[in-house]
């Protein structure tokens, strides 16, 4: 089920709106009360036969609770209050490992006050198209839907540096 991924917290939330319990819907769709319990805490995924099932019995189309092509996305934080301890060279270092060798699309996000992994990447600091900016300034900071406006790509000549193995 790696390429799945299902809303558990939304099919409850469903269920609980239209005041049914696992039980209701294991006698609409049809799907083991077990498969939904674990699908509502988390603990499994399911086939695509048994999602479409709930999603009918919830009356609420599939994508809502459902998306076939997800891929897992997975957080790596790096944090420590003192400085010089490393940060900066772990973070270049795993985007490094994880983009190039592992062939795995990787962002990075720099909300150190020095921004040094910024500079380190040989990009400007700008402002504008800080992180800051783009959670606390937003216009619309309850749905930042343009956070993509603040992504930018690697200069060209350090992507070419990364591609031949060398910082």
């Amino acid at each position: 089920m790696t390429t799945t991924k299902i809303f558990g917290n939304k099919i409850k939330d469903l269920r609980n709106k239209f005041d049914f319990t696992q039980s209701d819907i294991e006698h609409f769709s049809g799907v083991n009360v077990n498969i939904i319990r674990q699908i509502e805490t988390g603990r499994s995924g399911t086939s695509k036969e048994n999602m479409l099932a709930i999603a009918n019995a919830l009356k609420v189309p599939i994508e809502e609770i459902y998306i076939n092509d997800y891929k897992n996305t997975v957080v790596l934080t790096v944090i420590n209050s003192k400085g010089d301890c490393g940060k900066t060279s772990i973070v270049q270092n795993l985007s490094y490992e994880l983009s190039l060798l592992k062939d795995k699309c990787v962002l990075i996000i720099d909300s150190d006050l020095q921004c040094s992994l910024t500079k380190s990447f040989s990009m400007n600091f700008n402002i504008k198209n800080s992180i800051y900016n783009a959670l606390m300034l937003s216009d619309d900071f309850e749905n930042p839907s343009n956070i993509e406006n603040y992504i930018r790509e690697l200069p060209t000549t350090y992507a070419y540096r990364l591609r031949c193995g060398g910082f």
